[in-house]
């Protein structure tokens, strides 16, 4: 006998949207895999000076900036147990496969066809 299951989905109270491009961690001895996910971006300027002109107007500015340094703002933590990471990677992998594919055939319609009647 066969039975099916509807899954009803709600966002969570506590629900985000983040951007994430990168993510550190491991497995647990709990059975999880846990990772952080995070966001690099560029850090602020440490200062700024502004050359002030005659007129009243700037004339230039430059930011003083560690580029030696970069943020990594952590914006949660996930723990998937162990035994889902195989489809969830799979998941994963079939909707990369499907945009690369997507691109690869968006970028063959934009080139320009050779005119050889010229």
């Amino acid at each position: 006998m066969t039975r099916s299951i509807k899954y009803v989905y709600e966002k969570d109270k506590g629900y985000v949207d983040m951007h994430v491009t990168g993510l550190f961690g491991g497995t647990t001895p709990h059975n999880t895999l846990s990772f952080y996910m995070y966001d690099e971006i560029s850090n602020f300027p440490k200062s700024e000076t502004v050359v002030i002109g005659d007129n009243g107007h700037s004339i230039s500015e430059s930011l003083d900036v560690n580029d030696d340094e970069k943020l990594r703002n952590v914006k949660c933590l996930v723990h998937v147990p162990l035994h889902i990471v195989p489809s969830f990677a799979a998941w994963m992998m079939e909707h990369y496969n499907k945009q690369m594919q997507q691109n690869l055939e968006n970028s063959n319609k934009k080139e320009v066809p050779n005119d050889e009647s010229k």
